[in-house]
């Protein structure tokens, strides 16, 4: 009997024992875990640049109105055409002989570049220096009033060589008494080939006094 209440007695003793070290196992276990730190989540996301303030508005410049351009010399290089001068051209023609140069003029055109007019009390005729460039090295000329009343009829011009060359010819108009004073229109032209119509005029003001 003494044995056997001995062994429960050991026995009881060794079960409390391992229950209170499972207790405190136990609570050892929970308070260590309690005082770990926790751990916070990382953010992956990358962080937000603050954007730049809005500029302020610049007010809208108004261009520059377009300049005038300066007008620039003309090179002086380069030969200027006067333009068909359409005064009417003045002379001594009934009193003594002479000559007037009007290649100044810029009377001309693509057939005709008139270059003198020469008269002489002698014989009574104004006579019209030309450079003529025409087909087969024929053209003509007339003469007219102001009014276009045709006073002297169509005469004929010969060159010694056609187009494209340039030939001299002169156009005679007679100095009679009643054209004194008068404006003498000396047309030059040529004709067309294909209808026969009259082609590069080019009118000559005359006024013999």
């Amino acid at each position: 009997m003494g044995n056997r209440d001995n062994k429960k007695t050991w026995l009881g003793w060794l079960s409390a024992v391992v229950i209170v070290g499972a207790v405190a196992f136990t609570g050892g276990y929970y308070f260590s875990k309690q005082s770990e730190p926790v751990s916070q989540p990382v953010n992956e996301e990358p962080a937000k640049q603050t954007p730049d303030p809005t500029p302020t508005p610049q007010p809208e410049q108004t261009p520059d109105p377009t300049p005038t351009p300066t007008p620039q010399p003309s090179d002086p290089g380069t030969p200027q055409t006067p333009a068909p001068a359409g005064d009417v051209i003045a002379i001594n023609a009934y009193d003594g002989s002479g000559s007037l140069d009007i290649r100044s003029r810029g009377l001309e055109n693509g057939a005709f570049r008139l270059k003198n007019i020469d008269w002489s009390d002698t014989s009574r005729t104004l006579y019209v220096s030309a450079d003529m460039r025409a087909f087969e090295g024929v053209a003509y000329f007339r003469v007219k009033d102001e009014n276009g009343t045709l006073l002297e009829p169509e005469s004929v011009l010969r060159a010694t060589q056609g187009a494209p060359a340039w030939s001299p010819v002169q156009a005679q108009v007679p100095l009679v008494d009643e054209y004194r004073g008068k404006v003498l229109v000396v047309e030059f032209y040529a004709k067309s080939a294909k209808d026969g119509s009259r082609i590069n005029i080019l009118p000559l003001k005359i006024k013999p006094e």
